[in-house]
């Protein structure tokens, strides 16, 4: 089994923020976690700045969720969704603006790196350019 991030950007129907967060976080939420088979976590994020100029151009998502789903492929895990919403275990409110969804399944493509995990200590003084090190 492999663990898959499912990235799904969306927005609320304009004027229904609080209930569409509401309707998120304590309904659809858990409906999945516990109908949906695979799925063992969500986070939720909002949108607090744009970055790049580009990224301001487009029509912009405010929230984030990401999924983590344990499945043998992506297929897979997208079928434990569609199946789900067919069976009316998970459905979409009237608060959530499904003509703003983009979503898709990631895979990692290494360990997760972070600040604690050796890299600044071991690692800086093979960088070219930091001043530090044997450098050519």
């Amino acid at each position: 089994m492999n663990i898959y991030r499912k990235l799904v950007f969306s927005n609320p129907v304009a004027g229904r923020e609080a209930e569409y967060n509401d309707w998120y976080d304590n309904i659809h939420s858990r409906e999945a976690i516990r109908d949906v088979p695979g799925v063992i976590a969500v986070q939720r994020f909002r949108l607090v700045r744009s970055g790049t100029r580009q990224a301001r151009d487009l029509p912009m998502r405010s929230y984030l969720a990401i999924w983590e789903v344990e499945a043998d492929n992506p297929e897979t895990a997208a079928d434990a969704f569609a199946k789900a919403k067919a069976e009316g275990l998970i459905q979409a409110d009237e608060t959530f603006d499904l003509t703003s969804v983009l979503s898709g399944y990631f895979e990692a493509l290494g360990p997760r790196i972070t600040a604690t995990s050796g890299f600044r200590e071991r690692e800086v003084s093979s960088i070219p350019g930091t001043g530090e090190g044997n450098e050519a």
